[in-house]
Protein backbone atom coordinates (compact mmCIF):
# COMPACT_ATOMS: atom_id res chain seq x y z
CA UNK A 1 0.00 0.00 0.00
CA UNK A 2 2.86 2.39 0.83
CA UNK A 3 4.42 1.65 -2.55
CA UNK A 4 1.22 2.71 -4.34
CA UNK A 5 1.07 5.96 -2.39
CA UNK A 6 4.74 6.60 -3.08
CA UNK A 7 4.16 5.94 -6.81
CA UNK A 8 1.22 8.38 -6.87
CA UNK A 9 3.21 11.06 -5.06
CA UNK A 10 6.14 10.60 -7.43
CA UNK A 11 3.84 10.73 -10.47
CA UNK A 12 2.18 13.87 -9.15
CA UNK A 13 5.51 15.53 -8.48
CA UNK A 14 6.78 14.75 -11.96
CA UNK A 15 3.55 16.03 -13.49
CA UNK A 16 3.69 19.30 -11.54
CA UNK A 17 7.34 19.78 -12.45
CA UNK A 18 6.51 19.27 -16.14
CA UNK A 19 3.65 21.79 -15.95
CA UNK A 20 5.89 24.34 -14.18
CA UNK A 21 8.56 23.88 -16.85
CA UNK A 22 6.04 24.41 -19.65
CA UNK A 23 4.69 27.58 -18.01
CA UNK A 24 8.20 28.96 -17.54
CA UNK A 25 9.10 28.19 -21.16
CA UNK A 26 5.91 29.85 -22.38
CA UNK A 27 6.65 33.03 -20.42
CA UNK A 28 10.22 33.13 -21.70
CA UNK A 29 9.08 32.73 -25.31
CA UNK A 30 6.52 35.50 -24.89
CA UNK A 31 9.13 37.91 -23.51
CA UNK A 32 11.61 37.02 -26.26
CA UNK A 33 8.98 37.55 -28.95
CA UNK A 34 7.96 40.94 -27.53
CA UNK A 35 11.57 42.14 -27.47
CA UNK A 36 12.20 40.84 -30.99
CA UNK A 37 9.05 42.49 -32.35
CA UNK A 38 9.96 45.84 -30.81
CA UNK A 39 13.43 45.64 -32.35
CA UNK A 40 11.90 44.77 -35.74
CA UNK A 41 9.62 47.81 -35.50
CA UNK A 42 12.62 50.04 -34.79
CA UNK A 43 14.49 48.54 -37.76
CA UNK A 44 11.51 49.20 -40.07
CA UNK A 45 11.36 52.85 -39.02
CA UNK A 46 15.16 53.19 -39.34
CA UNK A 47 15.12 51.70 -42.86
CA UNK A 48 12.28 54.02 -43.89
CA UNK A 49 14.32 57.02 -42.65
CA UNK A 50 17.30 55.91 -44.73
CA UNK A 51 15.08 55.41 -47.78
CA UNK A 52 13.56 58.86 -47.29
CA UNK A 53 17.03 60.41 -47.16
CA UNK A 54 18.12 58.52 -50.28
CA UNK A 55 15.04 59.57 -52.25
CA UNK A 56 14.47 63.11 -50.99
CA UNK A 57 17.88 64.17 -49.67
CA UNK A 58 16.53 64.78 -46.16
CA UNK A 59 15.39 62.80 -43.17
CA UNK A 60 11.68 62.81 -42.27
CA UNK A 61 10.31 65.35 -39.78
CA UNK A 62 7.68 63.07 -38.25
CA UNK A 63 6.63 59.47 -38.01
CA UNK A 64 3.35 60.41 -39.70
CA UNK A 65 5.34 61.45 -42.78
CA UNK A 66 6.86 57.97 -42.99
CA UNK A 67 3.45 56.37 -42.54
CA UNK A 68 1.90 58.47 -45.31
CA UNK A 69 4.73 58.38 -47.86
CA UNK A 70 6.74 55.23 -47.18
CA UNK A 71 4.15 52.70 -46.03
CA UNK A 72 5.36 52.38 -42.45
CA UNK A 73 2.66 50.81 -40.30
CA UNK A 74 2.96 50.78 -36.51
CA UNK A 75 0.77 48.69 -34.22
CA UNK A 76 -0.10 51.53 -31.84
CA UNK A 77 -1.91 49.16 -29.50
CA UNK A 78 1.41 47.41 -28.76
CA UNK A 79 4.07 50.08 -29.26
CA UNK A 80 4.80 53.73 -28.61
CA UNK A 81 7.16 54.94 -31.32
CA UNK A 82 8.81 58.35 -31.25
CA UNK A 83 10.89 59.96 -33.96
CA UNK A 84 12.81 63.01 -32.76
CA UNK A 85 14.12 64.97 -35.71
CA UNK A 86 16.75 67.65 -35.01
CA UNK A 87 17.52 68.75 -38.57
CA UNK A 88 16.91 67.56 -42.13
CA UNK A 89 20.47 66.28 -42.51
CA UNK A 90 20.83 64.61 -39.09
CA UNK A 91 19.54 61.09 -38.56
CA UNK A 92 16.54 61.25 -36.21
CA UNK A 93 16.46 59.64 -32.78
CA UNK A 94 14.06 56.66 -32.86
CA UNK A 95 12.67 54.95 -29.78
CA UNK A 96 10.22 52.08 -29.51
CA UNK A 97 8.55 51.28 -26.22
CA UNK A 98 6.25 48.34 -25.62
CA UNK A 99 3.00 49.38 -24.01
CA UNK A 100 2.50 47.97 -20.54
CA UNK A 101 6.20 47.41 -19.84
CA UNK A 102 8.68 49.53 -17.93
CA UNK A 103 11.19 51.37 -20.17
Amino acid sequence: MKEKIRAWVLSGTVFLAAVALMVAASLWIEQYHAAYSAEQTKTIVRNACVTCFAVEGRYPDTLAYLEENYGVSIDETRYIVTLDSFADNVFPQISVLTRGQDP
